[in-house]
């Protein structure tokens, strides 16, 4: 339901932008709500709908562009984004407790890092406040 989509992803973006800019952007967002809106709303329920009787891959009508788009992806990861690259299993047992261990231990102290503020930029105009969004969520 297209209306329901929209009151809950306005109701995510209040509480994380200025009053004056949520209510540009729930004009724009309203607009499309009158606008393209309706008809892409059937355009997905009628993919989703034809690929849910075909049974086969992609399940869901978003699992093709995810898997392209995203999980296809092979190019690297900046340095220091991701805990594990500073994984060092080097002279420890090989098992799967010792990994998740350091994993769970490294990815604490990145979380702390960033919460803290004490990742500096690579740059000095880079944008740090994007990397708050990794704790918590995934790839």
């Amino acid at each position: 339901d297209l209306a329901a989509t929209i009151s809950r992803y306005l109701m995510s973006v209040k509480p994380l932008v200025p009053e004056e800019e949520y209510r540009a952007h729930a004009e724009l967002v309203l607009d499309f709500a009158r606008t393209d809106g309706p008809q892409l709303q059937r355009d997905l329920v009628q993919k989703d709908a034809a690929q849910a009787e075909a049974g086969t891959y992609p399940y869901h009508y978003f699992e093709a562009a995810w898997d392209a788009g995203y999980l296809a992806s092979r190019g690297p990861l900046p340095i220091h984004v991701n805990p594990a690259m500073g994984i060092v299993t080097e002279g420890l047992p090989n098992s799967q407790v010792t990994l998740a261990a350091q994993y769970a231990n490294l990815f604490a102290r990145w979380a702390h890092a960033l919460q803290s503020g004490s990742v500096a930029p690579d740059t000095p105009s880079a944008d740090m406040s994007q990397f708050l969004a990794q704790v918590g969520t995934g790839r």
